[in-house]
């Protein structure tokens, strides 16, 4: 394939998601179920607000110590009361949730791996940022 060809391909792939009808919602198949774990300023203001104006994303728990943090996330991620997510205060609670496919860990970078360790064992895919390893 030349140059022209790809570009031509690659703006033609580009172009269809933004000339979709904006009523068109995923399939409950096709939603990633998450939890936040560690929603203080980075997790609230970084991840969760981007999350929670995704349509291919359901935020159903939010997990923190702090319950100020935990307790605000919950409000944002959740406008009503009954979509609402679930709040945890231990971490490990929220592994134990059956439903949740994924987590995304956001605490004080100590925390990371020992978080992000439990939740592969517990079966969770893990979105967690540098430094992973310490």
């Amino acid at each position: 394939m030349d140059r022209r060809g790809f570009l031509r391909r690659t703006a033609a792939t580009a172009v269809v998601p933004s000339v979709a009808p904006a009523q068109a919602r995923p399939a409950p198949s096709d939603r990633v179920v998450l939890g936040l774990i560690g929603v203080g300023v980075r997790g609230r203001d970084h991840h969760l607000r981007k999350l929670a104006g995704n349509p291919r994303a359901e935020i159903a728990a939010i997990c923190d110590v702090d319950r100020n943090h935990a307790d605000l996330a919950a409000q944002i991620a959740g406008g009503s009361e009954t979509k609402r997510p679930r709040v945890y205060y231990d971490f490990r609670e929220l592994l134990e949730c059956g439903d949740i496919n994924g987590v995304v860990i956001a605490t004080p970078d100590h925390w990371h791996s020992i978080i992000a360790i439990q939740a592969m064992e517990a079966g969770k895919d893990v979105y967690c940022e540098k430094p992973l390893s310490l």
